[in-house]
């Protein structure tokens, strides 16, 4: 009867709900002028299997709040994760303050 995975899918989700809503321009992409599709990054911190077990959840959830399309897209490895932010592969990110700092700069991710 362990409560904890549900509550974390519970926050991660308003967090992320919350994160969106206060984006400039995505009011407007929530109210259908737009249907472009946003990628949401994931550090791999777990096997895939168990990364989109846990996030496929969240970001349908975002979905249906928001009604903005987000497509859940992760990597093998810390070391392609890494490059791939460096490239700016996702429009939002969930990682960890290290990498925040690497590509804040250069990609001009911010924390929300």
């Amino acid at each position: 009867m362990n409560k904890s995975p549900n509550l974390l899918v519970f926050f991660l989700s308003m967090f992320f709900a919350a994160s969106l809503w206060f984006t400039p321009g995505l009011q407007q992409q929530a109210a259908g002028a737009d249907e472009k599709e946003y990628t949401v990054g994931v550090v791999p911190q777990f096997e895939q299997r168990k990364l989109y077990a846990v996030w496929k959840p969240i970001i349908e959830d975002l979905e249906k709040k928001t009604g903005i399309t987000l497509s859940l897209k992760s990597t093998l490895t810390i070391q392609a994760f890494e490059k791939a932010i460096a490239r700016g592969d996702f429009d939002f990110v969930y990682l960890n303050p290290y990498h925040l700092v690497q590509v804040h700069d250069t990609q001009g991710y911010t924390r929300l």
